[in-house]
């Protein structure tokens, strides 16, 4: 089954500053924020009816929005990349029969709890300053309508 996704979400932490030599904290405050844009070119390998197990695959274009305050200095921009994603949904619905009738009432298809590994190449290609790639490894409840 393919399919096309957008995603959007925001990070941010914030913190004092640690001396490069001294390793102690200093008075210095910061904080850091993003806000990450991918789509999705995605397949699940759902093949039949009753596959409890669903693998699936994404790859796309990402845009990730950053702003840094440290002490009122102000650098923000943007960066850009490509994603690669691999995953296994556990079909819920097919383990818990009892609540297919709640389930029926809302719309709502199938219940999936999911497990992915992502790495994201997000350094603006090449370019110059913060480069954000790396793997991440998420898991969740996926809702299917």
């Amino acid at each position: 089954m393919l399919g096309v996704e957008l995603g959007s979400g925001f990070i941010g932490s914030g913190g004092t500053s640690v001396g490069l030599s001294s390793g102690t904290s200093s008075n210095t405050r910061f904080n850091f924020s993003m806000i990450p844009i991918s789509n999705d070119i995605s397949f699940r390998g759902h093949f039949k009816e009753s596959q409890l197990f669903i693998p699936y695959a994404k790859f796309g274009p990402d845009y990730v929005f950053f702003r840094e305050n440290n002490q009122g200095n102000i650098t923000k921009g943007w960066k850009t990349g490509l994603h690669g994603t691999i995953g296994v949904g556990f079909d819920l619905s097919r383990v818990d029969e009892l609540s297919k009738s709640a389930r029926d009432d809302v719309g709502m298809n199938d219940v999936y709890f999911i497990v992915e590994s992502r790495y994201g190449w997000i350094n603006g290609f090449g370019s110059s300053g913060v480069d954000l790639s790396g793997f991440t490894w998420t898991g969740g409840l996926l809702f299917e309508f």
